[in-house]
């Protein structure tokens, strides 16, 4: 079935400076697997002096000597936690070897807990156990393009400086982090995974009849009354076994304030995953859940006890980011976000929408995580995924058109060719605006802010109005006034019946559509003095008189 997070192609990334990035947790390893005996050889005074292997207090001693030294310009190196050393397995890396982890055993707080990264095991043993174990130290977290960050183990008492109470890695667990569904099952709100709040409906069984039953669950049997159908439930795998290990706690080491049945909860669970040492030989992986929630392996033929888990929910976080505020509306409503952080769970592969609306005095700036751009995001949740909508504070920059042109702006917000046109941009960015004159026009001014007819750059500390002014140029008049038209057409729109229109001696390429009940005469040839005329004027566009009459002399039609 292959259920959880899928593997990225290529999952770990060699950084070319002794250091290995596992790009599905966001976690950096030391690519040696046994630092100590290369690097620091006399660190080790532990049984046999200079193998590498330590006493558990003295591996947290090593860790904190690498951050002292700042090795490979890195102070945040840590001994891994039992959740962080077990993302390792059924990978091909360190497999020889045996580390420790920075948990202590809640049963016992004099032993701590190791890791067989040949097998994948968890287990307990004394923090100066003669065989010792070695060291892998790892720093780094998860970030937006995470696909499986790992949780924290739930281990909060510090034994320790350096140790997993200590500094508690990975991602917080929600609160409440169980929710009771009232139908016979149990949402891991950090999972996703819905499990039967039953927990030891069938009794003990083979492997084989574990994934039957588990299986063939629906709605009706085991105290269930939430509509699932055969198919739908399924044996958990080993991955989701572990996820339900609370380190803190004892027997049974699941959270205190998860809502399952425990008169009914198990020693040992059959997990689906199979034992891939010894496959041939029929043995399976089993988890046991009491009293350390440690995993082991057993033959196919024991009988042990199955808890069904379905769902394979995936959490989406939308998280608002910047100095602005506003809204992320989704489609499931619950991916909607109006503060802060948001987590909502969807089914593994659902197509989620999300669109940004800003707040009044605020812009949207755009997405970044699982989203680009700032259009409306489409994400598919086929794995844990964040997107952030960032808002900065808004400026209003407003553009006001005095004759005929075109302002424009980048960034782009401004195009305006009439009245006045506004549009917001970050506060404290700059923009830069540029002038297009329309026919018949010239650029005279913006405003004193912006002397000069060149662009005008604006530094928006605040609201801010730009007036730009396009003059006409003085090629037609009316009568003997002096006021400058620079376009015939304008002209005439101004004109009453009986005007005169004086044109210079130029060729205006405009078509002229005369549609006005009025009767004007069109007079060219004029100087730049408006003196007498003496020449022609031409019009390259032609002449339309759809109403009225107009009079034309020294005056070409082209």
């Amino acid at each position: 079935m292959q259920a959880g997070v899928p593997w990225p192609s290529s999952r770990f990334t060699d950084n070319g400076n002794q250091t290995i990035t596992d790009t599905m947790t966001g976690l950096t390893w030391v690519s040696n697997p046994n630092l100590m005996s290369t690097r620091d050889p006399s660190f080790d005074n532990d049984s046999t002096p200079q193998d590498g292997r330590v006493y558990w207090q003295h591996a947290l001693d090593y860790v904190a000597k690498l951050n002292t030294e700042k090795y490979l310009g890195f102070s945040d190196w840590r001994l891994p936690n039992v959740v962080e050393l077990l993302s390792l397995d059924n990978t091909s890396l360190y497999r020889s070897y045996y580390y420790w982890s920075s948990n202590t055993d809640p049963l016992d707080s004099s032993n701590a807990i190791y890791i067989s990264m040949s097998v994948g095991t968890p287990t307990s043993v004394t923090k100066i156990d003669p065989a010792h174990f070695f060291v892998l130290p790892v720093r780094g977290q998860a970030d937006s393009t995470t696909s499986a960050a790992l949780r924290k183990t739930g281990q909060t008492t510090k034994y320790a400086a350096g140790d997993d109470g200590d500094l508690q890695a990975g991602v917080a667990w929600p609160t409440p982090r169980f929710v009771e569904n009232g139908d016979g099952t149990v949402t891991d709100k950090l999972t996703g995974l819905i499990w039967l709040q039953y927990a030891n409906c069938f009794g003990n069984m083979d492997w084989y009849n574990a994934l039957t039953t588990a299986n063939t669950l629906a709605s009706g049997a085991c105290g269930l009354s939430d509509g699932s159908t055969a198919g739908q439930w399924r044996l958990p795998n080993v991955k989701e076994l572990e996820s339900l290990v609370d380190f803190q706690q004892q027997a049974p080491p699941v959270p205190v304030d998860s809502p399952f049945l425990f008169s009914n909860l198990q020693a040992v669970y059959w997990s689906s995953t199979v034992y891939q040492v010894y496959p041939a030989v029929d043995q399976q992986y089993l988890y046991t859940i009491s009293p350390t929630g440690f995993k082991w392996f057993a033959r196919s033929d024991s009988l042990l006890a199955a808890w069904p888990v379905r769902g394979g929910q995936m959490k989406l976080t939308t998280t608002l980011a910047g100095t602005g505020s506003g809204t992320i509306t989704g489609s499931p409503v619950s991916a909607s976000c109006s503060s802060g952080s948001c987590t909502s769970l969807h089914d593994q592969g659902t197509v989620v929408t999300l669109t940004a609306t800003p707040n009044a005095g605020s812009l949207f700036v755009g997405w970044s995580g699982a989203c680009t751009g700032s259009g409306t995001c489409s994400v598919t949740v086929d794995a844990a995924k964040t997107v952030t909508a960032t808002f900065d504070q808004a400026a209003k920059l407003t553009v006001g058109i005095f004759g005929k042109g075109t302002v424009t702006s980048n960034p782009s917000g401004i195009s305006c060719s009439t009245g006045t046109c506004f549009a917001y941009f970050p506060k404290n960015s700059s923009v830069v605006l540029y002038h297009t004159e329309a026919y018949g026009y010239t650029f005279s001014a913006w405003t004193s802010i912006c002397p000069g007819t060149g662009d005008c750059t604006v530094n928006l500390t605040g609201n801010l109005y730009i007036p730009a002014t396009f003059a006409a140029q003085d090629n037609v008049r009316r009568n003997l006034l002096t006021t400058p038209y620079g376009t015939l057409t304008t002209a005439y729109e101004a004109a009453v019946t009986s005007d005169v229109l004086k044109a210079k001696t130029m060729t205006f390429l405009e078509s002229l559509s005369l549609g006005r009940d009025i009767s004007v005469v069109l007079q060219g040839g004029y100087d730049p003095a408006f003196g007498t005329p003496s020449d022609f004027t031409s019009v390259e566009g032609g002449l339309t008189i759809a109403a009225g009459s107009v009079t034309l002399d020294r005056i070409i039609i082209k």
